[in-house]
């Protein structure tokens, strides 16, 4: 049940003129609040990078990367230098939920110590993906 004003039909915070509506008899009701709800979650949303729009998830690729660590440093879809690393215990690793644009640095070290660093241009869109590949 739904607080509804007579006068407009539509919900209302006041106590006068209010009478108990089921939203079944109103579907022009539903809709409209539907709508509202939809416009709010819409308006109240946090901007973040959107697939393929504002920047990509790198994978980095390297079939000999066994238990590398692989650091990347660059700007974020917020355009913040931010840093990133994870070990990786196969021949790929990806930043699942960090999005890149613009130049970045891409460096791994391998068990033994040695390490190798790339720069590479993560477009800040791209069509069709989110994810950007970079090999080593």
């Amino acid at each position: 049940m739904l607080w509804v004003s007579k006068a407009w039909g539509v919900p209302q915070l006041e106590k006068e003129g209010l009478e108990m509506v089921s939203v079944k008899e109103k579907p022009t009701l539903m809709l409209l609040i539907l709508l509202i709800l939809a416009a709010f979650a819409l308006l109240s949303h946090v901007q973040t990078a959107e697939a393929g729009v504002n920047g990509q998830q790198i994978r980095f690729d390297c079939p000999f990367m066994r238990n590398a660590t692989v650091t990347i440093i660059g700007p974020n879809h917020n355009g913040q230098v931010v840093q990133w690393q994870r070990t990786g215990v196969s021949g790929w690793i990806a930043t699942w939920g960090w999005w890149w644009k613009g130049w970045v640095r891409v460096s791994y070290r391998n068990p033994g110590g040695n390490v190798y660093s790339q720069q590479v241009y993560v477009p800040r869109v791209q069509l069709y993906s989110d994810i950007f590949y970079v090999r080593c």
